[in-house]
Formats: C-alpha cells, structure tokens, sequence
C-alpha cells in the first residue's frame, strides 16, 4: 500500500468500502507475498491490521467493522475466511482466511452446503486430492529409490 493511501485512510473519520478493501487487498499481499494458499489470523491479529491501515481504534472483533463487508471485500480480492467472522467472535477467536477456488475451499464450500450440486463437487473434489495424494506417494517412492 502507498503512503498517499494510507495518509488518506488515516484521516478518514468514517468506515467506507476503501477502509474494508484496504485491509482487504493488505492480507491478500501479505499472503501473496509469502505464496500461502491459507493462513489463520486471531481476531486481535486483524484488529491490529485494520488499526494499522486505518489509522483509528476501530475493531472487527466488536462490530465496530461490518464484518460482513470485509468478507465481501476479502472476497473481491479472491479470498475466503472460515469460519465467518461473527462466528469466530463467538468462539475461540480465530479465523483462516483461504484462496477462493483453491482446492480447500472448494472442499470448504462443498461440506458446509450440502446438496445434490454439491455433493457431485465433492465426490470430485475427495477424487482429485485421492490422485494428487498417490502422485505425491510415487514422486516419494521414485525419490527413495534413486539414492
């Protein structure tokens, strides 16, 4: 993120979409950066980033942020969070955020709405990891026995 931006998200008094993408698009770099297909954040973890980005003592983890807008705006960056943030402030405090389309969170997806579209994807989805699992076991195996 630039100085112009952050300047300008400092000195906004109140939460806008930009405030949500901001801190949106820095998780999205920050796991980009590090090529994480999922990384868990505490809410005190995001807290601090949205502080940090913002300027200002507003929280996710007391609705002082819409968390539903941030996840909307986690999304429009290609992310997904699990559980939902409402959620994770009623229990331990603790989210992962993950890459939208990625394997995972189709499983994700896929488990969490059950019904006859989702379970094809299922079914497809416990195939293609049962393949990549016997291909990483054979790369394995021919590693082992090359030495």
């Amino acid at each position: 993120m630039n100085t112009t931006t952050t300047i300008a998200m400092k000195s906004a008094t109140k939460t806008t979409y930009n405030h949500y993408l901001a801190v949106s698009s820095m998780i999205a770099q920050m796991m980009n950066d590090s090529r994480l297909a999922f990384k868990t954040f505490s809410l005190a973890e995001l807290d601090e980033i949205v502080s940090n980005v913002t300027g200002e003592q507003i929280k996710l983890s007391n609705e002082s942020l819409d968390p539903e807008k941030f996840e909307d705006t986690l999304r429009d960056v290609g992310f997904i969070c699990h559980p939902e943030i409402l959620d994770a402030i009623d229990q331990d405090g603790q989210v992962r955020v993950y890459r939208a389309g990625s394997i995972v969170s189709s499983l994700l997806t896929a488990v969490q709405h059950p019904g006859n579209n989702t379970d094809a994807t299922l079914a497809s989805l416990l195939i293609q990891l049962n393949k990549l699992r016997r291909q990483h076991e054979e790369e394995n195996f021919a590693n082992t026995n090359a030495d």
